[in-house]
């Protein structure tokens, strides 16, 4: 038996269930921040997490469970995978608008308005998942007579300014509550007026349907995208939540067993709130945060370990992890330095059985020695991963000046830290610092009885105390290498 030879799982969790389900969901463990039972339309609809955190996971699990259990439908819309640049360009050549080049759009996050288009995109994916499961009825005919029946987002977004159906108006005037004849032009409506006659047609056909609709991967980065663009994804994520929200309220309105939920990461959420602070009124009273405690991640560590042994093998974790790890002569309970060395998150489990058995894929168990040798590995795909978060902010040469302008593991307070990084970017460091303390690149520390105290984002402790010493976290110590600074 060799670590190379285990199955510890996959960063991203979709991909994970697709590859091996029984694993999936033996390996999963419910957050203890709040029931998957209170997702719905009437109370939490937007899960917010940091990457890795296990938003889509519990999604699945959801979904999973949903259906299995009571018979629920579900589908799913990923941001990041549905619209690519090429849409962008495509989407420019029929819009009024150029969603590439905004020169002349003073500001497109109070001048257009995605909401109804998002609707729409929704509308039209419930009615092709009750079409591939055999269903046929008026809001299924209605709305894909209106699509070539691609996927994409886009598919929507092109027709923004105008829809073309095939389904006569008049064979659906008994199940809409306005004359279909006072449409002008019967075989082109707008978006707002397909959305109206579709919602109609959703309560006249579909309330035995029972659902869930999960909105993915709600993500955005300044790294590769000009900023006309990012501007215009960041509109399109604002507005994809106004509209859920808004046919959230239509379902609970209409005693319909209809959910649709989002994920969002924090570093978005605070984004959408800076844009457009009103939409706080939406996410502050629908959202949960994802958290997990020591105990949780304990057993998702052992699951991860015990299930993913090869066939035939049994493992008793206990004797699988050293009982304690020593760096000079000050020897800690590893369990106690793994947590440590992590953000409280799933994936960073993952990550270090990964990095682990990368390094040292001969080894039989985790020993003290082994943990010492992965820990570059670990830090350096944790620090991607961080990165990748800071990337919502800021480009690609402010991340480069990090590695260079953090040189010690701790400073006095978060100036002297602004001013270490000052000669490396080119960006305001003060701020730059709340972002690295938000995404958990560093805390604070404090002494309290002689014994040191860190405060962390990731342990919703979301405000940088200025005044207080800053520590670099020990999960970057050698990515930055000032583990003996």
């Amino acid at each position: 038996m060799k670590l190379s030879d285990f199955n510890f799982g996959e960063y991203d969790a979709r991909r994970e269930f697709l590859r091996n389900e029984k694993y999936f969901t033996e390996t999963f463990i419910d957050p203890v921040s709040f029931p998957l039972s209170t997702l719905s339309n009437k109370t939490n609809y937007i899960i917010v997490g940091q990457k890795g955190a296990g938003k889509t996971a519990c999604q699945l699990h959801l979904e999973t469970q949903k259906a299995k259990q009571q018979g629920y439908l579900s589908g799913l819309i990923s941001f990041y995978e549905d619209l690519t640049p090429d849409d962008y360009k495509d989407f420019s050549s029929t819009q009024r608008i150029n969603l590439i080049s905004l020169e002349q759009i003073t500001s497109i996050e109070t001048q257009y308005d995605f909401k109804e288009i998002w609707k729409r995109i929704l509308l039209i994916r419930v009615a092709k998942m009750l079409k591939d499961e055999g269903f046929e009825n008026s809001f299924i005919e209605f709305c894909l007579s209106s699509t070539k029946g691609t996927n994409s987002i886009i598919d929507g977004i092109k027709r923004s300014l105008k829809v073309e159906i095939k389904v006569p108006l008049k064979i659906l005037e008994a199940k809409i509550k306005f004359d279909p004849s006072k449409i002008k032009d019967g075989h082109e409506l707008t978006v707002s007026e397909f959305n109206k006659i579709a919602e109609q047609l959703l309560i006249a056909d579909c309330r035995q349907y029972r659902l869930y609709f999960f909105i993915d991967e709600l993500v955005i980065s300044s790294l590769n995208t000009k900023t006309d663009e990012y501007r215009a994804r960041i509109c399109l994520i604002r507005d994809i939540v106004r509209s859920c929200c808004q046919l959230n309220d239509f379902c609970v309105k209409h005693d319909l067993d209809m959910h649709f939920i989002c994920n969002l990461r924090p570093e978005i959420r605070t984004k959408l709130n800076e844009i457009d602070p009103e939409i706080s009124k939406i996410m502050d009273g629908n959202d949960v945060f994802l958290t997990w405690d020591d105990e949780s991640l304990f057993e998702i560590l052992t699951q991860k370990i015990v299930c993913g042994a090869p066939a035939g093998v049994e493992i008793d974790a206990d004797s699988f992890l050293p009982a304690t790890i020593t760096f000079g002569d000050r020897p800690q309970d590893f369990m106690a330095f793994l947590l440590s060395n992590s953000w409280y998150k799933p994936r960073d489990l993952v990550r270090f059985l990964k990095a682990y058995a990368k390094v040292n894929p001969h080894d039989t168990r985790i020993t003290e020695e082994g943990t010492k040798g992965c820990l570059n590995e670990y830090a350096r795909v944790s620090a991607v991963e961080l990165f990748e978060q800071i990337s919502v902010h800021y480009s690609a040469d402010v991340i480069e000046g990090l590695r260079a302008g953090i040189r010690r593991r701790r400073y006095t307070n978060a100036s002297a830290l602004a001013e270490s990084l000052k000669p490396h970017v080119d960006v305001a460091p003060g701020k730059l610092v709340e972002q690295l303390y938000t995404v958990g690149i560093i805390g604070n520390i404090a002494s309290v009885n002689g014994r040191p105290r860190y405060f962390w984002s990731f342990r919703q402790e979301e405000h940088l105390d200025y005044e207080m010493e800053v520590t670099v976290h020990p999960g970057l110590y050698n990515f930055f290498n000032v583990r003996h600074r």
